[in-house]
């Protein structure tokens, strides 16, 4: 199993906004992947699957994140959890080349 966490803050004021690169990166790849994500509350996060992965994205601002990963990880409760955090980049050409502009 493999957890990709996109990080960012919630709200419309971090819309395509570097604070976002995270979240833009899941939509990114929702689309390309067409997964959906639906909130799950006790998580506080919203969350979608696809064959051994599980993205999410945390509905907690970003200094908060790792409450959110933290509880997936403990009811999934899997040793060999393998997670790849997309993390909070300061440079937009990621965003330039995905074209997420």
């Amino acid at each position: 199993m493999k957890l990709i966490v996109g990080l960012g803050n919630i709200g419309s004021k971090y819309d395509n906004t570097r604070h976002n690169i995270g979240f833009d990166f899941l939509d990114y790849l929702a689309k390309k992947e067409n997964l959906n994500f639906r909130e799950e509350k006790k998580f506080k996060a919203f969350i979608a699957k696809k064959d051994d992965i599980i993205y999410i994205k945390p509905t907690t601002y970003m200094n908060l994140s790792g409450d959110s990963v933290l509880k997936l990880m403990s009811f999934l409760q899997e040793k060999n959890l393998r997670q790849n955090l997309l993390p909070f980049l300061m440079d937009l050409k990621l965003k330039r080349y995905l074209k997420l502009d």
